[in-house]
């Protein structure tokens, strides 16, 4: 990585108010340029991915994203679609930073829904049971994949080698209310 990763994750700020003006033409290369590259590495999981730049009709100075509020004066967005498959949108000691960085992870409403469980050389993800969710879909993958992105590029961070997985036995009893979604083993 080129960045300072735990900085930027800890410097984070949720941001629904931007100045009212066109990306540069630069910011927009370098955009795509990310975009490609990370269309071309393998995902933790086996996903149908389709990321996007879009720009805002002209006239328009305000618009509803989802379910994460409503962003103000942005003229590009970057949008990212997942065909809804299962698992499509999730991710101590020496892996006290990872598990911090997941903590730090955003999630709808700062709920973070998801709960990981230790065990041996595996940390095995789960998320809230949310069966009377007002949305057509379950954000709460949403957050959990961000959550799990964010324990895994730690994890890379330090030089910890692993994957995702997912397994058809744990041997870890659920928290309550939680669903198993996939684990992450220590190579």
């Amino acid at each position: 990585m080129n960045f300072d990763l735990e900085n930027t994750v800890r410097q984070r700020k949720s941001v629904r108010a931007y100045e009212s003006r066109p990306l540069a033409q630069a910011d927009k290369e370098q955009l795509e340029a990310c975009i490609s590259e990370l269309l071309e590495d393998e995902a933790p999981f086996p996903a149908q991915m389709n990321i996007r730049l879009l720009e805002a009709a002209p006239g328009t100075d305000t618009e509803k994203l989802g379910t994460y509020g409503v962003i103000r004066g942005a003229k590009s967005f970057l949008c990212v679609t997942v065909k809804n498959t299962e698992n499509a949108m999730e991710a101590v000691g020496e892996y006290a930073f990872p598990l911090e960085l997941l903590r730090l992870a955003p999630s709808a409403a700062n709920r973070q829904p998801w709960r990981v469980v230790h065990k041996d050389d595996a940390f095995h993800f789960y998320r809230e049971e949310n069966p009377k969710s007002k949305y057509p879909y379950d954000l709460q993958r949403l957050d959990v994949g961000i959550g799990a992105c964010h324990f895994h590029l730690a994890a890379e961070d330090r030089a910890l080698s692993g994957q995702f997985a997912m397994l058809s036995e744990t041997g870890v009893t659920p928290p309550p209310n939680m669903k198993y979604l996939f684990s992450w083993l220590a190579r």
